[in-house]
């Protein structure tokens, strides 16, 4: 077996099959690590892989001078062995290495690649950094909302927005606010929605958040209305039509819901007269229900 076979997730080569058939469960053998391979210490290696970024998930190698060395980039760490020592390979966790950037970059990489464990495990090393970064946090807390670790995610989102250099605040805001909901604090979601509208006030994304969350606690009226706030500011920010289509349909407003339907699927914006006419109807249509009370 190659040295770099003992570091992927393969099954065991199986054996000749017995007489009579039976189930086998794979056995995996840990992989051992050294402190010191080659003559060359960890912390030696530490200091010469400072601030280097490798490429993720590719075997590295260099032959040649004082040192050579061969490994491979795993998602949180580098596996390698010196002077072609691999009886003893030593494991290098990224964030005793790489810049919190560079790590940013492999969080990328795999979330891109769609590999959500890896881009975990990435996350992890970032963090243990302990350097306030504002896409290390926003990237953690999405990753750790897909894996259901709703508090996490939360803390996350707030750690990016208080970042100096976080460009969009009130997305994180947001973001915060949403993961409170889900923790079932909604009167903590709406104050940190309404943070985010005086953050940035008319930003259509917090002003469709608004929209969802009346929408959810019952208030249609004021979810219609967050949701034409949101057209209003940006006519192009098309999520909204597709929510509008479906409070249409909920409201019984059938002459509007498949026009609206059509601007989110084509992505392309209604014209202010009709979005005047439709929010008219709108509101007629819900004093209607709440006159049939």
């Amino acid at each position: 077996m190659g040295f770099f076979d003992k570091f992927k997730n393969k099954k065991a080569q199986s054996s000749p099959q017995p007489a009579e058939p039976q189930s086998v469960e794979p056995q995996f053998a840990e992989p051992q690590f050294f402190e010191e391979s080659g003559g060359v210490s960890k912390e030696e290696a530490i200091r010469q892989f400072q601030g280097l970024h490798l490429a993720p998930d590719t075997p590295i190698g260099v032959v040649g001078g004082d040192c050579h060395y061969g490994g491979f980039s795993c998602p949180d760490a580098l596996v390698v062995f010196f002077n072609g020592d691999e009886a003893h390979p030593m494991r290098i966790e990224k964030s005793a290495f790489m810049t919190v950037k560079e790590i940013v970059a492999d969080i990328r990489f795999y979330m891109q690649a769609g590999k959500p464990d890896e881009a975990m495990s990435c996350a992890i090393q970032g963090l243990q950094k302990q350097e306030m970064d504002w896409e290390l946090y926003e990237l953690a807390a999405i990753l750790f909302w897909r894996f259901r670790h709703i508090e996490n995610a939360n803390a996350l989102f707030l750690a990016a927005y208080r970042c100096e250099d976080c460009p969009c605040k009130a997305h994180m805001l947001c973001q915060a606010a949403a993961t409170f909901c889900i923790m079932r604090k909604p009167d903590e979601g709406l104050a940190y929605y309404m943070k985010a509208l005086e953050k940035e006030p008319g930003n259509p994304e917090t002003l469709h958040d608004l929209g969802g969350f009346y929408w959810d606690n019952g208030d249609l009226r004021k979810a219609a209305g967050y949701y034409f706030q949101a057209l209003a500011a940006d006519p192009c920010y098309f999520d909204s039509y597709e929510e509008l289509s479906n409070l249409f349909k909920q409201v019984g407003g059938l002459d509007w819901k498949q026009p609206f339907m059509d601007c989110f699927q084509n992505k392309k914006p209604m014209a202010a007269s009709q979005l005047k006419k439709a929010e008219a109807d709108m509101e007629r249509l819900l004093e209607g229900q709440h006159d049939g009370k």
